[in-house]
């Protein structure tokens, strides 16, 4: 059996498979970080498959927070749409990931690493890496990531990235410190918690019943008050830099939110000189306000103001209580509060706590029952607020990789269409994964793989079939229902090596540009495919190309191969439109226009044959039905979405042949290969960028400033 393995950092374990055809591969050039100080240990990412379009997206933010407070806030900040990447400690990720519930289930799993539901709960929409900053390479690395970003949360004076340090490499930065008690004072290097700066703040000597003992909140209320601080300062950070151009430092702490959250105790205090003092679930200056003990349950309500404690007072039949002189405004209740209670308790006691919220329900008073976590995720106005969600939990395998996006791809490959398209919101899940258009050096390979060298340089084809059905056994690996993207699919990395089982899968690109080269290996067999399913027609027939980016210019030059002379090219955009007659159409078409279908005909001048639409959504794809000739062949490509809504008496008429298009094949990249080396296939416009410039590539991407290909070169 032939087998060829390019074995990744990142393959699967069933990959590895022993194989006398094993051929191990690495991206070429190496890679920009160095692996021995960067880690995609753990993966952190929950849910973030989203659309990324909140108010906040397009900032990036470098989260190098650990536990609760920070990473409470760049949660939120991701849910506003900010890019969140989190490092972690190299050795064993965020100390959280192990802060179990009794009961808990300890997960670890080579995917992702340990989980747990205190780490899943502020750990939403981020990707997770980790950095050995005892390395000075980490240190590096990290200062080059903050070059890319806007925000940089967490604790780094002790790493010796200050401020000062950040904001010479990037002077736009916004960097947030969060620390026990602030980074000046005598107390700025105790370590400190929640409970521990709550109880040194004064939280705890509120928490309890009277003349009790001290009790701790339920939640991490010190925690997550700072981080709900934090994250509207970054945002008035981030507004104040859209005004002024300059970055600025936040410094957040435990202990000062805690002292803030004092208010109105803090203001006796200080005004009165008198001491707070516990009350339990009382208030020290409101009554009645308390949790009330029913005949089963408990019952909380609160009347601030004379009127509520009338309502009060008929709903318990307690009316008595009206004409005491001692309950006439909340200022006497406060003072005789121990004389008021008692009755009220009693009162609350004769019925049960759902016949007390039956009684209450519509009076104007507030009033609420003592939920159980099951009664709250159960209640109707949870539900009705839309306020759980279900999402997955993505994982990443395991190893040692870099750290760029999901949908950036191996070796030197196109930076845009994963980025830009959504695949969840067109009810498809493409096969997408970090390697899947590669080229790259072979490094090792089994006994039986004699026509491989090591060193080559080779192009691999990204779909891996099972080898045995009978489209494997046609050569359309693409279409195998078991087949599989080189690589493996992740958040937020890239294999530094990839497997393939068999060297038909390896094309040597000879003296082809690298650069346009690995573009071969997605978009040229996909070009390929489809122009083969249009032809075979006269070279002076009509074809129609919907769609004038990297794809449609790849048709363009691949047609002009094949000695076909009558290319129509269609785009909304001018620059596209411009690219495409440069690339060979003889003529172009603005889609955009009302009478585009006339003027393509018009362009044409006979009957159209064939249509390859490269965008696919429900307008394109009725444009190219509209021109397309009787008998005629209708070939989609892109994967905008949309439904196919086609006369279905045009249909019979017409007669056309309609057909998807799904990449191509390996014979498919070995014929792209061979055209370009003898040079019949005209270039398309390839950008080369480095990866640490990726974020601002997309983003001229999304800017329409690209034409043609963007793509990363590993040197």
């Amino acid at each position: 059996m032939k087998r060829v393995a390019l074995r990744p950092a990142l393959c699967q374990k069933s990959y590895l498979a022993q194989s006398s055809q094993t051929i191990f591969l690495r991206r070429i050039p190496p890679t920009l970080y160095n692996n021995s100080h960067i880690q995609r240990r753990y993966s952190s990412t929950v849910g973030s498959e989203r659309a990324n379009r909140g108010p906040l997206s397009g900032v990036r933010i470098l989260d190098l927070s650990r536990v609760l407070a920070a990473p409470l806030c760049t949660q939120i900040l991701g849910d506003y749409g900010a890019d969140i990447i989190k490092v972690e400690d190299i050795e064993r990720g965020d100390d959280t990931r192990y802060f179990r519930a009794q009961g808990e289930e300890f997960t670890w799993r080579e995917e992702y690493g340990p989980m747990s539901n205190y780490f899943t709960a502020v750990n939403r929409n981020k990707r997770s890496i980790c950095l050995d900053f005892k390395q000075q390479k980490g240190r590096e690395i990290c200062l080059r990531l903050v070059k890319e970003v806007d925000v940089v949360p967490g604790a780094l004076r002790r790493l010796g990235l200050d401020y000062e340090v950040l904001s010479q490499v990037n002077p736009k930065i916004i960097q947030a410190s969060v620390s026990g008690y602030g980074p000046t004072g005598p107390y700025a290097q105790r370590a400190g918690y929640d409970m521990i700066a709550g109880a040194e703040a004064g939280f705890l000597h509120l928490t309890g019943e009277k003349n009790g003992p001290p009790i701790r909140a339920g939640l991490g209320v010190t925690d997550m008050a700072t981080g709900l601080m934090m994250h509207g300062a970054i945002i008035a950070a981030l507004y104040s830099r859209k005004e002024t151009g300059k970055g600025q430092q936040i410094d957040a702490s435990l202990f000062e939110t805690q002292v803030a959250l004092l208010t109105n105790v803090a203001m006796t205090w200080l005004n009165m000189g008198q001491e707070a003092e516990r009350w339990g679930a009382q208030h020290p200056s409101v009554v009645p306000y308390d949790a009330f003990k029913t005949k089963d349950l408990y019952f909380v309500c609160g009347a601030i103001n004379d009127k509520q404690f009338k309502i009060l007072c008929e709903k318990l039949g307690v009316n008595e209580l009206l004409e005491d002189p001692r309950f006439r405004t909340n200022s006497l209740r406060v003072e005789h509060r121990e004389a008021l209670f008692p009755p009220l308790h009693e009162a609350f006691a004769a019925k049960t706590t759902a016949e007390w919220s039956e009684a209450f329900e519509g009076s104007g008073m507030p009033y609420a029952p003592i939920n159980t976590m099951k009664e709250v995720f159960n209640h109707p106005q949870t539900a009705a607020r839309g306020i759980v969600k279900d999402i997955e939990i993505t994982a990443a395998t395991s190893g040692r990789r870099s750290i760029l996006d999901l949908h950036f791809w191996e070796g030197s490959y196109d930076l845009g269409y994963g980025k830009r398209l959504k695949m969840s919101d067109r009810g498809v899940k493409l096969p997408r994964a970090p390697g899947h258009e590669v080229l790259g050096i072979v490094e090792k390979a089994g006994p039986d793989a004699k026509d491989v060298e090591i060193g080559s340089r080779r192009i691999v084809y990204p779909w891996i079939g099972c080898g045995t059905c009978r489209r494997c056994l046609q050569g359309d690996d693409n279409l195998c229902p078991q087949s599989r993207p080189i690589g493996v699919a992740t958040n937020g990395g890239f294999a530094s090596h990839v497997i393939a089982p068999h060297p038909r899968f390896l094309v040597d690109p000879g003296n082809i540009d690298p650069a346009v080269a690995c573009t071969f290996a997605c978009s040229g067999i996909t070009v390929l495919s489809a122009v083969r399913k249009v032809l075979p027609l006269e070279p002076e027939d009509p074809i129609l190309l919907i769609g004038a980016g990297g794809l449609g210019l790849a048709a363009i030059s691949t047609l002009r191969a094949l000695g076909h002379e009558r290319i129509i090219s269609v785009d909304i955009a001018a620059d596209k439109r411009d690219a495409a007659l440069k690339a060979g159409a003889t003529a172009v078409v603005d889609s955009s226009t009302e009478d585009a279908a006339a003027k393509i005909q018009e362009a044409a001048g006979a009957p159209i044959f064939g249509t390859i639409d490269f965008v696919s959504n429900t307008k394109t794809a009725a444009l190219a039905f509209a021109v397309l000739g009787k008998g005629g062949k209708m070939v989609q490509v892109g994967v905008m979405g949309g439904e196919l809504n086609l006369s279905l008496v045009g249909m019979i008429f017409k007669a056309p042949t309609v057909m998807g298009n799904y990449v191509g094949n390996p014979a498919h990249l070995r014929e792209v290969v061979q055209l370009a080396q003898a040079g019949k296939l005209m270039p398309i416009p390839v950008t080369t960028i480095a990866p640490h410039e990726a974020f601002s590539g997309l983003e001229r991407i999304n800017r329409g400033e690209v034409t043609g290909r963007l793509v990363l070169k590993w040197e």
